[in-house]
């Protein structure tokens, strides 16, 4: 198995492409309700992580959370001056950790990481972490790994 350095490339250049579609077709979405964010699911698995409200909790006490990129941010005045700090504490390109139970796909073709939830369902923002310096990363550690035929 190899993974030659133009295999790189065009998977990198794959997906700073769909990034870009997935910007366009964001904006495309008009948001009509007061206190929703359109985001990017970021469907990278070891950014998953368990929120435990008791260190003894079990399963059933667990939640899941996962990043994503805010996309948008509804300008619709939702007369909540809490819900109104919020947004304004969110812009386009934040990475987020969200609550995964409350969000909701659009169910766009060829976009199914556009998702939308409430701003209440933000868990915060994390400024020091970039998936695209990540995947940028995972690919040349990927091609120094596997890019010499295994002998």
């Amino acid at each position: 198995m190899s993974y030659s350095k133009e295999e790189m490339e065009k998977d990198l250049k794959n997906y700073y492409d769909k990034k870009q579609k997935t910007l366009e077709r964001a904006e495309k979405v008009l948001i009509v309700h007061e206190d929703l964010i359109v985001v990017e699911r970021l469907d990278v698995k070891i950014l998953s992580t368990w929120l435990v409200t008791d260190p003894a909790a079990d399963k059933e006490n667990q939640r899941n959370s996962w990043y994503a990129r805010v996309l948008k941010v509804s300008n619709v005045n939702s007369q909540d001056s809490v819900k109104e700090l919020k947004k304004t504490l969110l812009k386009p390109g934040d990475i987020v950790s969200v609550n995964p139970d409350v969000p909701y796909s659009l169910n766009i073709k060829d976009h199914y990481e556009i998702w939308v939830l409430s701003v209440d369902n933000v868990l915060g923002v994390d400024t020091g972490f970039d998936p695209d310096k990540m995947m940028e990363e995972n690919l040349r550690v990927r091609h120094e790994r596997f890019g010499k035929p295994l002998i």
